[in-house]
Order: structure tokens, then C-alpha cells, then sequence
């Protein structure tokens, strides 16, 4: 009688048990090599080293707007001598700088909303 209450009792605790200890571990060797895939390939695709690419250099990303576009042009001053004159010498020398005021330019027209 002892020897079947035995058999019963590996049947239905310690092999369920035991199937049920190495699904779990199959499920954390998956998820750690998931997510060190992961990992390698975000470094991949920014640019950034891993362990194993140590000797590669990371690329140097090129700039998407050109300097010379939009706000980034360089500003340059315009001087007119047909203009008004400044009272002061400019640069000590006796010169005096002209220049032409221009009037502002307006980009939209605001209305009042009501």
C-alpha cells in the first residue's frame, strides 16, 4: 500500500511539479535572449556600441538642413551712402557710417477674435 500511495504521489505532485519548474525556466532563457536581441539591435540602428562591436566606431549622423537655409542664413549689413548720416564718427578716423532705414515687414494680418 505504501509503495502505490508513492506512485501517486510522483504521478501527481513531483512530475507536474518538475514540468512545471523547467517551463518556467525555458520561459526566462527566452525572455533574457529576447531582450538582449533587442538591446542589439536598438544599438544597431542608433549607433551606439555593444560588447561585441568594441572596435567599430560609431557613424556620425549628417545634418539634415542645410546652414544656408531658413533661420540659419548669415546675416549681412547693408550700407548705402544716399541715406542719413550719423553725427559721430563711426571708427575714429572721421568717417561717418550711412544707412537706410527700412520699414518692418508684417507677416500676417491679426484680427481680434470675438
Amino acid at each position: 500500500m505504501g509503495t502505490f500511495i508513492l506512485l501517486l504521489l510522483i504521478f501527481f505532485v513531483v512530475i507536474p511539479v518538475c514540468r512545471l519548474l523547467w517551463r518556467g525556466w525555458q520561459f526566462h532563457r527566452r525572455w533574457k535572449d529576447a531582450t538582449a536581441n533587442l538591446r542589439d539591435a536598438y544599438a544597431r540602428a542608433y549607433g551606439q556600441q555593444t560588447a561585441g562591436d568594441a572596435r567599430q566606431q560609431p557613424r556620425r549622423k549628417k545634418k539634415k538642413i542645410d546652414p544656408n537655409v531658413g533661420e540659419y542664413v548669415a546675416f549681412e549689413e547693408i550700407h548705402e551712402s544716399s541715406s542719413a548720416s550719423s553725427s559721430a564718427p563711426a571708427d575714429g578716423k572721421g568717417n561717418t557710417t550711412t544707412f537706410r532705414a527700412e520699414s518692418q515687414i508684417e507677416d500676417a494680418v491679426w484680427e481680434d477674435v470675438r
